[in-house]
Parts: structure tokens; C-alpha cells; sequence
């Protein structure tokens, strides 16, 4: 008798961060092992890049546990706008791409993606232009070829992304800086791929902008890579395991201290990198990782003390998983660039 499906059902709102705070850690309990995963998008009402972005992340996580070998199915209604703004930004393309559909009567249309920003208008004040999620694929040759490689990412965020600065109060130059720097982590520390949703909400006089992104990685996250980093390098010490988060995040965001020793490039400030130029983007930039969300760009790089980290983490009370969460809101340059 074959199991049934586990229904994974999707919340109305599938924007920003919200998907971050509902988590799935009870679908890997052992009673669901060998059940595959049905996504249903029924209630789902309001879909940007960022959100989708989360959600995509969170069930390829599902998906790609070795022990539990999940496949997964969805049948939306493909009459509805949501389901095709979901097929544009390439949800169920990526998804399939990562992770094999298991219906065999699954409605083709479904695997496609756009090549161009989908274009709404929520109000006539604001244009909403959400990027089809984007993934680098991590090069096998990336430690040998690491300015080819992240000249990809780099190159398309800059095409897309640098005329906002020449409108608006935003460095994009530092906004690519962390981008590029969360995208060397995933390539240093993990064996997965990166992948990246954005939005941008644009007055329609030009008046003001705003930038929502997620950006993640299928890594364990940076607090369980620590403890096991130290684990590995210190079997004996038990004092990294019982370290909290505040405490794995002071040594990952501190200047020269890396889990990956033959690092020859930028050893160890990749973290504090990204608080630095989040700052001067300016942005509003948080971590969900374990069963919180920090918002390290309201630290002070190399200036942290127990106190003033943890007053960043906010609990979630169960794992949500591994992402960045960005936010941007500026404003028309006073004179505008030549």
C-alpha cells in the first residue's frame, strides 16, 4: 500500500521574508520517511521573487535529504494569475531542475521561466518588478577560477541593477559587494548552489524605491558549520558544542577567524565585509539560521560583544533553515548624476 503524500500547504502570503518563519522540521519526522511532498498553492494569493525564492530553498532542502529520497508533486490551476506569476519567476523550473517532478501527468507548462522581470502595478503610486529567481551554479574549478566564476553573478546584478543608483540614494557597488561576498561563502563552505530572488517597488514619479531580496545556499548554516568545524579540528574540547548562537556568530563575524584553513583570499573577513557594506548601501540586512533571525547590519564590524550580538537574534522557536533577508528604502537623489 503506498503512502500517502505529505501536503505541504502554501501560505496566502508567499512575500519577503514571511516564508522564513514557518518552518517544516516536523515533515522530516521518521514516519514520513519515503512519503513524497504535495505542494498545494490553493490559498496562496500574493507572490513576489523574495518570498518564492525562501520557499524553493526550503523544499529543495526537503527534498535533496538522502534518507528520506522525497519526490514531489503540485497540479495548481494554471487559470490563476498567482500560478502563473509563480511559473514566470521559475519556481517550478527550478525545482524540477534540482528535483525531479513524480507525477508523470504533470502539466508541462508548468517548467518554464521568464527572461524578463514580471511588471505589476499594486496601486497606481508604485510599480512592482520582480526578477525571475535566479541560481549560480557553483563551478567545480571554482577555486582555481574564482574571478570567472563570481564575474557571472557580479556582471547580471550590475546590468540589472546599477541605473537605480544613478536615480536614487542606494550604492549599489556596496550592495554587489555583500551580495558577492554571501555568494563566496556558499562556494567556500558548501557543496550547493546559490540562489537569488529580488523584487524592486518603484515609484512611479521616482520618488523612492525599494529593494526586498532573499539569497541562500542548501548548506547547514552557519551555526551548525562552526560547531562541527570545531568538532572536527578539536574532538576533545566540548566547549563549541555548547555554544549558542550569539556565540558562533561573535567568532564567524569576527576579522581572521574562517573554517576553510586554505583560504588565500580575503581569509576570514567575509563576514565582516558584509556588515561593513551593508551599511553603506544602506540596508537593512538579517540571517535566519537555526531557530532565530539576526539583523547583522545593526552591528558594528570587530566590535561585538555578547550583549550587543545577541539583542540582534530574534527566536523563531524551530529551525527554519539557512537565508539571507535583505531590505532596502531610499529615496530620489537630491541632484541626480549627470
Amino acid at each position: 500500500m503506498a503512502k500517502k503524500n505529505i501536503i505541504i500547504k502554501i501560505w496566502p502570503e508567499l512575500i519577503n521574508y514571511i516564508p522564513a518563519t514557518i518552518p517544516y522540521s516536523s515533515i522530516k519526522s521518521k514516519s514520513n520517511i519515503g512519503k513524497n511532498i504535495l505542494l498545494d498553492f490553493n490559498n496562496c494569493n500574493e507572490v513576489n521573487s523574495s518570498g518564492l525564492n525562501i520557499l524553493l530553498i526550503q523544499i529543495l532542502k526537503l527534498m535533496q535529504q538522502k534518507s528520506y529520497n522525497r519526490l514531489w508533486l503540485s497540479n495548481p490551476d494554471t487559470n490563476s494569475l498567482i500560478t502563473q506569476k509563480i511559473v514566470k519567476l521559475g519556481f517550478f523550473n527550478k525545482l524540477n531542475t534540482y528535483s525531479k517532478v513524480s507525477d508523470l501527468f504533470w502539466d508541462a507548462c508548468l517548467n518554464q521561466i521568464s527572461n524578463k522581470p514580471i511588471i505589476e502595478f499594486d496601486n497606481p503610486s508604485e510599480k512592482i518588478i520582480s526578477f525571475p529567481i535566479f541560481s549560480q551554479e557553483i563551478n567545480k574549478n571554482y577555486l582555481t577560477n574564482r574571478r570567472r566564476y563570481l564575474s557571472v553573478f557580479r556582471n547580471w546584478f550590475y546590468e540589472n541593477f546599477f541605473p537605480y543608483s544613478e536615480k536614487y540614494d542606494v550604492n549599489i557597488i556596496n550592495l554587489i559587494n555583500v551580495l558577492t561576498e554571501i555568494v563566496k561563502n556558499t562556494a567556500d563552505h558548501t557543496d550547493s548552489d546559490v540562489f537569488l530572488g529580488i523584487d524592486v517597488i518603484e515609484n512611479i514619479n521616482n520618488e523612492y524605491i525599494k529593494i526586498y531580496f532573499s539569497i541562500g545556499d542548501l548548506g547547514e548554516g552557519i551555526n551548525v558549520h562552526i560547531k562541527n568545524f570545531f568538532a572536527l579540528e578539536n574532538p576533545i574540547s566540548n566547549r563549541p558544542k555548547h555554544w549558542d548562537l550569539t556565540q558562533t556568530y561573535m567568532w564567524a563575524l569576527t576579522s581572521g577567524n574562517t573554517t576553510k584553513k586554505d583560504s588565500k583570499e580575503n581569509k576570514g573577513i567575509g563576514m565582516s565585509s558584509i556588515i561593513t557594506s551593508s551599511k553603506g548601501v544602506p540596508l537593512e540586512l538579517s540571517i535566519f539560521d537555526a531557530n532565530s533571525r539576526a539583523i547583522i547590519s545593526n552591528l558594528v564590524a570587530n566590535s561585538y560583544t555578547h550583549k550587543t550580538t545577541r539583542a540582534q537574534f530574534h527566536s523563531i522557536d524551530k529551525p527554519v533553515g539557512f537565508y539571507y533577508f535583505g531590505k532596502i528604502n531610499t529615496k530620489k537623489l537630491n541632484h541626480e548624476k549627470n
